[in-house]
């Protein structure tokens, strides 16, 4: 729940800065070390109720999409922009070889 209300804090502003992803993929590196060493415990259990119980419960327990840094807010990844603009100099580049 943490990382779920992490990740709706940082998209309200519609952008998603350096900061907010490394924070976001380490909120959800817990949750999914913390579900892997829950599992474990649970599945020392003896079979039974609790057992069904506690594995209905880790089940429900799921990590978040973490989104790419978009700091502009325009909807499209950083890294895609980058690479677009490195693709569109390639070309101006090769347009003004070939004059």
């Amino acid at each position: 729940k943490e990382a779920e209300a992490a990740l709706t804090q940082a998209k309200a502003d519609n952008k998603i800065t350096q900061q907010e992803h490394d924070d976001l993929a380490a909120k959800n590196d817990a949750v999914t070390a913390a579900k892997a060493d829950a599992a474990k415990a649970v599945e020392g259990l003896p079979a039974g109720d609790a057992k069904d119980g506690l594995n209905g419960r880790l089940a429900k327990v799921d990590g978040i999409d973490v989104p790419a840094v978009d700091e502009n807010g325009n909807g499209k990844p950083d890294a895609e922009e980058a690479a677009e603009a490195v693709n569109a100099a390639t070309a101006k580049v090769a347009e003004a070889e070939a004059k």
